[in-house]
């Protein structure tokens, strides 16, 4: 007699919602972010927010390396509305960030032009 492993259907009804949550909880965890810095511009209007995804935390590296680590910049008016997300290859060329009087850019990566509420990224 062949004996099978079988949950018990009372098992089944526990199982399910588990293994449910768990896979929402991975879901939500690799959409979550993480701010790095913060840029307003010169005049107020404007704020540039520098993130990455959360779950990159979770990876080691290098004391001193976190900069390293791959992210997005999102251009936001004083009202919250986004004139646009750009990705950077890493954190720390975001520091290259300049405001101008209608315009930002990240040298090499992105240009958002404020008057438009727009973002070109540039080829990488």
């Amino acid at each position: 007699m062949m004996l099978m492993n079988r949950v018990p259907s009372r098992g089944r009804f526990v199982l399910l919602p588990l293994v449910a949550a768990f896979t929402l909880g991975l879901v939500f965890a690799f959409r979550a972010t993480t701010e790095f810095q913060s840029l307003p511009s010169p005049d107020g209007r404007f704020t540039a927010v520098i993130e990455y995804s959360s779950w990159r935390s979770l990876v080691p590296m290098v004391p001193g390396s976190s900069s390293d680590k791959p992210g997005f910049v999102t251009i936001y008016s004083s009202d919250g509305r986004s004139l646009g997300r750009a990705p950077v290859p890493m954190l720390q060329l975001a520091r290259d960030f300049q405001w101008e009087a209608d315009a930002a850019e990240i040298p090499l990566i992105a240009r958002w032009d404020l008057s438009r509420g727009s973002v070109t990224v540039h080829s990488q």
